[in-house]
Order: structure tokens, then C-alpha cells, then sequence
């Protein structure tokens, strides 16, 4: 009896020692102050259909087409203007209906990008459709990849449009419609980063079409093809990111303008060119937001040539010349 009382005593004791070594060896692991291994809690199963996940984003996922995808987009608009003709007298009001078609057909690849779109901008007024409008536009852009941070970019579109009354240079009275023009734009670039330096090279080309409205000033209407032209825009930008997020850069770009008739009907010639340089300081605000501080320094320089008729004095060439000082 007494031998095996011994022999429990013993087995206790044993198992006493062997659990109070593990505890220590346990509190030796974990340091003071440690949290140790968190807690697993279990987690809510999501049991929402695909839609109401889908729901949650609100940027539109466009429909596939092959490897692309087709964004469709319509936006109808009411609108009233109480001065349709922006005269300074005998205003008229109308009700505006806008209709805004639009097609974007964009790429859904790893690496480079080509898009396409078409919009429509229609206007309807409730008095005097003589001032409807039907713009439109098609174009298309897209990026070359070379490698990251290193890619050569263009595009160009086609566009039908219209101005406005009361912009400078559209007519005012009721019996002509508003002006007409068509626009084509061709662009082409090239960007690469290295380390901390970044360079942007862009070239740009706007030519303008318009179609006459009228007889001339005489009847409130302007000789709208003395205003058809091509522009053309270099630009050359370097960047160097000194901190991340903080970005010093300057910019400098020429410009051209040359008129399909180098002398007007009122016999002046309105050509000119021009520069700017740009300088400034990006700061990146959480990827989304930045904010840009830009003081900038231009000029431009026109050669005007007036011919007098009848020829009481010689014609003759003059010089006109913009300059200017901006910040934003």
C-alpha cells in the first residue's frame, strides 16, 4: 500500500515538473511587453451576389470587345438662355435641348494603349431653329511602350463644330446661322525617366476650316475663310524629382500660325509666331489630387502688312509684338 502511494507521488511529481518547465520556457520566448500570437477571430462570410460586390466601384467597366472594351455614354440636357442672340437689346430667351452621345473604345492590354472615340453634341432651341447645332468628333490615340517609364505617344481627331454667340468672332443677328468650322489634330510625343530626371518632347498640329456665314460686315457677318489656318506647337520639358512627390521642372515651347491667305480681304496678313518657357514645382498629393505652381514668361511676334484702297499712301509692313509675364 505504501509502495504505491510512493509510485503516485512520484508520477505527480514528475508531471508537476514538466509542466512548470514548459510554462518558463514559454515566458522566456515571449518578451515583456510582447503581444504575442494574435487571436484568430472568424471572419463574416461575404455572401453578396457579383453585382452588389460590382457596386462598390463606381468607374464604369465598360463591355468586352475582344481585347478591347466599349464604354457607351448618353448625357440629355435642359437648359434656358434668356439672351440666344447675346445682344444688348431686344433679348430673346430659349429653352436648349443638348444631347450628348459618346463611344469610347479603349484597349485592355498589359502594355501599350489604343483608343478610339466618337461623341455628338446636339442643340436644339425651343424658338428659332436656325441656331440648332450638330457638332460631332472621331478620333483616336494611343502609346507606344519601350520599356517603364519609356514610351512614345500620338493621336488625332476630326471635329465639326460651332461657335457660340457672343464669342468675337461669331455674328449676332438673327437671320444667319452661327459660325461653322472644322478642326483636325494631329499630336506626337516621346517621354522617358531615368533615376530622378524626366524629359518630355511634344509636337502639335491644329488646322481650322471654316465656312462663310454671310456677305461680309456689312451684313453683320465676317469673312470667316480669312480666319482659316494651321497652328503648329513644340514643346520640350524637363523634370528632376528632388524629393518623393516634390518635382522642379521647366518647360519651353514655340509656336506657329500661318493663314491659308496671307493677306486678308481688309488686306492684312496676320502670320506670326512665338515662344514661352514655363517653370515650376509639382507636389503630388496622395497620387489622386497635385498641386502646380507655374510662373511662366512669353512672347509672340505678328507681321502685319496694310494695302490702302485706293492707294493714297504705300502700302506697308509693321511689326507687332506680345509679351507677357503669367503665375498660376
Amino acid at each position: 500500500m505504501k509502495t504505491r502511494k510512493r509510485r503516485l507521488l512520484g508520477t505527480s511529481a514528475v508531471l508537476l515538473l514538466m509542466v512548470s518547465g514548459a510554462f518558463e520556457q514559454a515566458m522566456a520566448q515571449t518578451a515583456t511587453g510582447a503581444p504575442g500570437t494574435p487571436q484568430t477571430r472568424p471572419t463574416r462570410p461575404d455572401d453578396r451576389s457579383p453585382a452588389a460586390k460590382a457596386a462598390e466601384n463606381y468607374d464604369p467597366v465598360g463591355m468586352p470587345v475582344g481585347s478591347f472594351r466599349l464604354f457607351p455614354e448618353l448625357e440629355l440636357d435642359e437648359a434656358y438662355n434668356d439672351n440666344i442672340y447675346a445682344g444688348s437689346s431686344g433679348k430673346t430667351g430659349s429653352f436648349i435641348q443638348y444631347i450628348k452621345p459618346k463611344l469610347d473604345l479603349r484597349s485592355d492590354w498589359s502594355q501599350h494603349m489604343l483608343n478610339f472615340f466618337a461623341k455628338g453634341n446636339i442643340g436644339l432651341y425651343s424658338v428659332d431653329n436656325l441656331n440648332n447645332f450638330y457638332d460631332f468628333g472621331v478620333g483616336t490615340d494611343g502609346r507606344f511602350d519601350i520599356q517603364r517609364d519609356w514610351n512614345i505617344y500620338g493621336g488625332g481627331s476630326f471635329s465639326h463644330l460651332h461657335e457660340d454667340r457672343g464669342s468675337p468672332n461669331t455674328v449676332t443677328t438673327s437671320s444667319l446661322p452661327p459660325n461653322l468650322y472644322n478642326q483636325i489634330v494631329a499630336n506626337l510625343g516621346y517621354f522617358q525617366k531615368f533615376n530622378r530626371f524626366s524629359v518630355r518632347f511634344d509636337g502639335r498640329m491644329d488646322n481650322y476650316n471654316y465656312t462663310n456665314t454671310g456677305g461680309g460686315p456689312s451684313t453683320g457677318a465676317i469673312f470667316n475663310y480669312d480666319r482659316d489656318r494651321t497652328e503648329f506647337r513644340e514643346a520640350a520639358r524637363l523634370g528632376y524629382e528632388f524629393s518623393p512627390g516634390f518635382e522642379f521642372w521647366v518647360r519651353g515651347s514655340a509656336n506657329q500660325r500661318t493663314y491659308v491667305d496671307t493677306l486678308d480681304t481688309l488686306g492684312f496678313t496676320h502670320n506670326s509666331n512665338g515662344w514661352d518657357v514655363v517653370g515650376g514645382v509639382t507636389i503630388d498629393l496622395g497620387g489622386i489630387t497635385s498641386l502646380e505652381v507655374s510662373p511662366a514668361t512669353c512672347s509672340r511676334t505678328t507681321w502685319t502688312r496694310a494695302i490702302r484702297i485706293p492707294p493714297r499712301q504705300p502700302s506697308a509692313w509693321r511689326r507687332t509684338g506680345t509679351r507677357c509675364v503669367n503665375s498660376g
